[in-house]
């Protein structure tokens, strides 16, 4: 597991140590430290800062990076972890949405290519983690995008350097699996939210920025034209880790070989939405704060913007990065009321493994 100290990657560690099939299985986990045992702390840091607990007896650190060759792993240790290796998940990535494609490149695209390498190497299968954003590349509409849509670029210019360069990863791994014959899953998560259980949450998050900055400036505006987006598809953490673990474990998955004649279309339809079946609207988040003794006030468009001028300053506060984007853009996102991404396959293996939770 690559990213194992972050959101997503904490979750994902319960996940794996928690299903049954893995039960007797040993975790490895890729983390950037100096040695070992600064690596452990920094797992353990991590976990418990979304309260979270694992059996660190069963989770192995490997210290390195996802930019260097071979994870920067030594090679001794390299050739003996492509021997025991049996599945992959590559979660590491360097989220950062205001950083342009070129800072971005050597972790989120090179670090790709170097678990591309690892998975041909070992024969494991490779299950990429990638985002939902990158459907923006294609000017289509989110809801006509099918997860087996090979997304073309015509709109990549436009996009985050971040969804850049996940879209760019993505396509080297489908090359991949043409042209070297790598056995690979792609997983596109939505906006991945709080934990239903705990409601641990990623502060770093841009939704929970936005809801976090509401609560603090006091105040919302609600209007077509809001500089705010209106609805929100937010998945819970705990079951988008959960639904990948149970499709990434799946042992008809793993047993699946390369002679069958259907394999290159089977293999095709591995893409999987992780996304939320129905949206949250802004309404929804402003009644829940007020009943948490919130007072979040309305307020009409220009009001609203002049408030975020004048009250969001200093880094510190939620929505100061975005200012520039909430407080003078002169379009809303009023147009933004598509219907979420197609979860078909999703829904399909889900419910073929027993698997029928809502979200």
């Amino acid at each position: 597991l690559t990213g194992a100290t972050g959101f997503f990657g904490a979750f994902l560690v319960v996940a794996l140590l928690k299903h049954e099939p893995l039960s007797h299985t040993m975790f490895y986990c890729l983390v950037r430290a100096s040695n070992e045992e600064q690596g452990r702390k920094k797992l353990k840091e991590n976990m418990d800062f979304y309260n979270l607990t694992f059996d660190s007896s069963r989770v192995k650190i490997l210290v390195g990076s996802l930019e260097e060759e071979m994870f920067g792993i030594e090679p001794r240790l390299y050739r003996e972890l492509a021997e025991n290796l049996r599945m992959i998940i590559h979660n590491g990535a360097l989220v950062n949405s205001f950083s342009n494609y070129s800072k971005l490149k050597p972790h989120n695209v090179i670090g790709t290519v170097h678990a591309i390498s690892l998975s041909l190497l070992s024969g494991a299968p490779l299950h990429h983690i990638s985002t939902i954003g990158i459907l923006s590349a294609s000017q289509l509409q989110p809801e006509k995008t099918k997860e087996t849509s090979r997304l073309p670029c015509t709109n990549l210019s436009h996009l985050s350097g971040y969804s850049q360069s996940k879209w760019v990863a993505e396509q080297i791994v489908f090359a991949s699996v043409e042209r070297n014959g790598l056995i690979a899953s792609v997983f596109r998560p939505g906006t991945i939210f709080a934990s239903s259980i705990s409601g641990a949450c990623n502060p770093r998050d841009t939704v929970v920025k936005i809801i976090n900055g509401i609560a603090r400036i006091g105040a919302v505006c609600l209007h077509d034209q809001s500089p705010l987006p209106l609805r929100f598809f937010l998945a819970p953490v705990d079951w988008c880790a959960r639904s990948t673990v149970l499709i990434c474990a799946d042992s008809s998955f793993l047993s699946e070989t390369r002679e069958d004649e259907k394999f290159e279309v089977r293999e095709r339809e591995k893409v999987y939405h992780l996304v939320a079946q129905r949206p949250t609207s802004l309404h929804e988040v402003v009644s829940a704060l007020r009943e948490e003794g919130y007072v979040v006030e309305e307020r009409e468009n220009k009001s609203f913007r002049g408030l975020i001028d004048e009250r969001a300053i200093g880094e510190d506060h939620p929505l100061f990065v975005f200012r520039s984007v909430l407080g003078n853009s002169e379009t809303g996102y009023a147009s933004a009321t598509h219907e979420g991404p197609s979860d078909e396959n999703t829904r399909l293996r889900l419910s073929a493994l027993g698997c029928n939770e809502t979200r």
